[in-house]
């Protein structure tokens, strides 16, 4: 299933279906997180960062530390999903919060 939905983002990133792309991709954490932790069934918001704070987040984090720039955290990421596949509004601004290393 998983590899099927990353098949999915890349020809919808080629075709130039960007939008659709990125829903995509944010129901992934959605989906991992709810596999390596099912007893989370009632926190899905708890389940999504962590998993993706785990997965991409921390990664992230070690890449950019020698550059002082931004990186992007699971609650920062969570919010835009629940903004975009709820409201169709990828605009978060006032929920960013900047963590700037």
């Amino acid at each position: 299933m998983i590899n099927e939905l990353v098949r999915e983002i890349v020809g919808c990133l080629k075709s130039g279906y960007y939008m659709a792309a990125l829903t995509t991709a944010l129901t992934l954490p959605d989906i991992c997180g709810k596999a390596e932790s099912p007893e989370l069934e009632k926190k899905t918001k708890l389940r999504y960062i962590n998993w993706y704070n785990k997965y991409i987040g921390e990664p992230e984090k070690e890449r950019f530390m020698n550059f002082g720039e931004f990186y992007q955290n699971g609650e920062l990421v969570y919010s835009l999903r629940c903004s975009l596949l709820h409201q169709g509004n990828p605009n978060i601004e006032d929920k960013i919060v900047c963590y700037l290393l």
